[in-house]
Parts: C-alpha cells; sequence; structure tokens
C-alpha cells in the first residue's frame, strides 16, 4: 500500500519548516482571490483525481468568480472555506480542499541572500524531531485482561526511518496476545509507509489490496500489502479496530483493509469518508491546495471509503466502543476456550465489563453492612462511598457493584460474593480469584 495519504498533521510539519522568520502576511486583494481562483482552477482538469469532475470544477470556480460570489470576503480563512465548500459540492471529497496557510515573510530578509530550502533529509530531521515528542502518533500500548492486546494509535507518522524501532517495539508488546484492539477513533491520518508497515504485521503472504488510478500519469497500478518478517508477525489474533466520526483517510485504510482482508470487526461509529490521497501545491503566499490525484479500488469491495466512511459491524457510540469491543473479544475467546478454567476466567471478565456498563453504585448506607474485618487477614473498607479489599498476597483494590452482594476487582480478575444468615445480615464472604479452582470462604468477624 504506497497510497499517499493525507494528513493534517504532516501537512503542518511541512508548513512549520518553511515558515521561518517574523514578518507580515499579505492581504486579501481581489487580485489575489482572482489568481487563487485562476490557478487552482487551471490545476483541477489535469490533477485531480476524477477526469470530468475536475472539469466541471474548474468552470464552477470560474463561473463563481465571474458572478461576483467571493466579492464580499475580506478574511482569507473565510474565502478559503467558500472555496472548499464550493470543490465538495460536486463530489463531497473530504481531502478537496483549499487552506488558508500563509507563508511568513521574515521582516529583515536580504533578497539578495534568500534563505536555501531545507532538504528531504533536512526536513524529515525536523518533522521527526517534533513528532518523537509525541511518540510517533502512538499513544497506549496496554495488555488487558484475558489475552488481549490494545493499540491506540492517533496518526500515521511519515518517517519510516524514524518511527519504524516505535512500531517494532508496540506490535512486539502484543506477541502473547490472542485478540488486539486497535484503536482509531482519534486518528487524523497520515503517512501511507506506516499504513503499509503496520498491516504486514498482520499478513503472512504479499497480499493484493487493490487498485490504484494515477491521474497525474493516467495509470492504474495494482496495490500490494507485504508482509513483515515471519519473526514479527502477528498473522492469527482476532482483530477489532475502533472507528468514530474522526477516523479520517489513513486510518479508514488501515480499518478498510483489515476489515475486509483479515475479518477483522470494526466497532464504534462510522468514520470520516476520506479516501482519495493527494499532494500539497502553494498557490500564493496565502493560500495551498490540497488536490486529491488517485483514486483506489478495493480488490474485495469494488470500491472504496469515499464519501460512505468505513462500515461498522458492531455500531454503538465512540465512547463506548472499547469496553464493546472487549466483550466481543473475550465472548469470542470464550467460544474457543477448551478448559473449564479458562472457561470460567472469561466468564468473569465478560461479567464485569456488562455489570459495571450503567455506572450504578450503591450508596455509602448501603455498601457499610459489608464493610469490617473478616477470617484470615481480609479487611473490607468504605472509604469516601467506595468499598476497597484488602489482604497481603491477593489481589486487592476498589470493589464494583455487579448485582445483590456480589462485587468484582481488578476488571473480573476476583470476585467477592458475600453471605447472609436468616436475618439478612452479613456474615461472610467467598473470595474467587480467576486462576483458582475453588473460592475462599471467610466468616465476618467483626
Amino acid at each position: 500500500m504506497k497510497k499517499a495519504f493525507g494528513c493534517l498533521l504532516l501537512i503542518f510539519n511541512l508548513l512549520a519548516v518553511a515558515q521561518t522568520g517574523a514578518g507580515q502576511t499579505k492581504a486579501l486583494t481581489a487580485e489575489i482571490k482572482r489568481q487563487t481562483i485562476d490557478d487552482l482552477s487551471a490545476l483541477l482538469p489535469n490533477r485531480y483525481a476524477y477526469k470530468e469532475t475536475g472539469q466541471r470544477l474548474r468552470q464552477l470556480l470560474q463561473q463563481n468568480l465571474r458572478s461576483g460570489k467571493y466579492d464580499s470576503y475580506t478574511s482569507p480563512l473565510d474565502f478559503s472555506i467558500a472555496v472548499t465548500n464550493d470543490l465538495r459540492s460536486l463530489n463531497s471529497d473530504r481531502h478537496l480542499a483549499l487552506n488558508y496557510s500563509p507563508q511568513i515573510q521574515a521582516a529583515n530578509t536580504n533578497a539578495g541572500n534568500p534563505q536555501t530550502p531545507p532538504s528531504p533529509a533536512e526536513q524529515a530531521r525536523r518533522a521527526s524531531a517534533f513528532n518523537r515528542q509525541m511518540n510517533y502518533g502512538f499513544k497506549s500500548v496496554q495488555f488487558l485482561n484475558g489475552n488481549v492486546g490494545y493499540l491506540k494509535l492517533d496518526y500515521f507518522d511519515a518517517y519510516l526511518d524514524y518511527s519504524s524501532p516505535v512500531v517494532d517495539a508496540s506490535m512486539s508488546f502484543f506477541k502473547n496476545c490472542d485478540a488486539l484492539i486497535i484503536d482509531l477513533r482519534d486518528n487524523v491520518g497520515g503517512g501511507s509507509q506506516m499504513v503499509g508497515y503496520i498491516a504486514g504485521f498482520f499478513f503472512e503472504e504479499k497480499t493484493l489490496d487493490g487498485t490504484s488510478y494515477n491521474r497525474l500519469d493516467d495509470t492504474t497500478t495494482e496495490e500490494f500489502i507485504t508482509p513483515q518478517p515471519k519473526e514479527k508477525q502477528l498473522p492469527r489474533m482476532d482483530l477489532y479496530v475502533l472507528t468514530s466520526g474522526s477516523t479520517v483517510s489513513a486510518a479508514e485504510a488501515l480499518a478498510y483493509n483489515l476489515k475486509y482482508l483479515k475479518g477483522a470487526k470494526v466497532l464504534g461509529e462510522t468514520s470520516a469518508g476520506a479516501a482519495n490521497p493527494g499532494r500539497v501545491t502553494r498557490l500564493n503566499d496565502l493560500f495551498t491546495a490540497f488536490i486529491p490525484n488517485r483514486h483506489w479500488t478495493s480488490v474485495v469491495t469494488g470500491t472504496n471509503w469515499e464519501g460512505t466512511g468505513v462500515p461498522v459491524d458492531v455500531a454503538c457510540p465512540a465512547d463506548d466502543a472499547l469496553r464493546v469491543a472487549r466483550v466481543e473479544a473475550l465472548k469470542r475467546l470464550r467460544q474457543k476456550a477448551a478448559e473449564p478454567s479458562q472457561q470460567r476466567r472469561l466468564d468473569g471478565y465478560i461479567t464485569f465489563l456488562e455489570g459495571t456498563r450503567s455506572g450504578k453504585e450503591l450508596p455509602a448506607r448501603a455498601l457499610r453492612q459489608y464493610a469490617g474485618e473478616y477470617q484470615g487477614g481480609r479487611t473490607v473498607a468504605l472509604k469516601n462511598a467506595k468499598l476497597f479489599y484488602s489482604r497481603v498476597g491477593e489481589v486487592g483494590g476498589e470493589l464494583k457493584y455487579i448485582s445483590p452482594d456480589l462485587f468484582m476487582l481488578s476488571e473480573g480478575d476476583a470476585t467477592i460474593t458475600f453471605k447472609r444468615d436468616k436475618r439478612r445480615r452479613v456474615v461472610g464472604m467467598e473470595y474467587q480469584w480467576s486462576l483458582a479452582e475453588s473460592p475462599n470462604v471467610a466468616t465476618k468477624l467483626k
């Protein structure tokens, strides 16, 4: 997958390299508006991914310019938004845009000694120095109960020479996992090379994913996912991908290919629907244009996600998608579990996630009846209207209410069932650790 997907973060990095020094930006004049529309409309027929639409867009912009539609705009940002809305009126292309991106001129620039633009290697070094502070988009790598891995990735870095060690280290963390949840709910897209690099961890053979039409040279090429070396591969784990309306571009590409080529289950909300890759062109000191110059077609679906987003398999609010995915993963692992101890352990994790879904908690007056000292050095304490269990050598912590007299801690790794006498007084407990064959029984002492 070598598609050059658009990425707001990458664009910002490139602009930051160009914008050096301090100075003033130009005012938006009628001449600049005319020049912007003329140059943009001239590019569209030869660069936009869809030939006929590019020509129609040129005609639309020129007609709007002649009719005076843009005459009243004095704000560069408002002008760019208006033009972008017009560009998307024919095709709803989420990448196609006129961007207000002022190129600041240094106040004391020596006209006879202009600054030399940074080389591609220096540009990569500067961008990666910044991206290093964001861990190249990798926000969270976790091992969750039930041998379920969790990866939160917020963008795809464009410079693998710098970021690939972070990718490798993150993915190696999941070697012992039976399922992996990839969280792309906040992912703004990015470099296509990293998309392909990450996808390669889940494939054992080079795999055709689709074809890509390039408007710039009027050619169609096949696109492949190249597997990682065998020692790095994670090809047989269950995959779950979380998406939201903010999941865009390259993030959608990863979700789409894992869904249709690896059977990954997509959960959450339908993604943004921005599929067509392209490039940024500077039109003048005030504006750049992002013009998609390719469109990709999946070998499985015969289409892509442009304008529709990646279809979800389990629709749920984005805020609840991680919990739902964990339950889905655990239930699937429960179906495959052969040993009763493993089945019981997974049942506990599922019960916890489903039982705490509503966030219901008992009031302090109801919790007070459970507090006290229990046989074997066990203590249940009421602190700030919450119950806490403790005993040396056992899993402890806050007790989460599941149902009457049933509490769990450590996200289902331990279960405490309180026992009552005929007068409904709490007189004891059963403590069941997920890996233990039978519960420990303890009488309440005081």
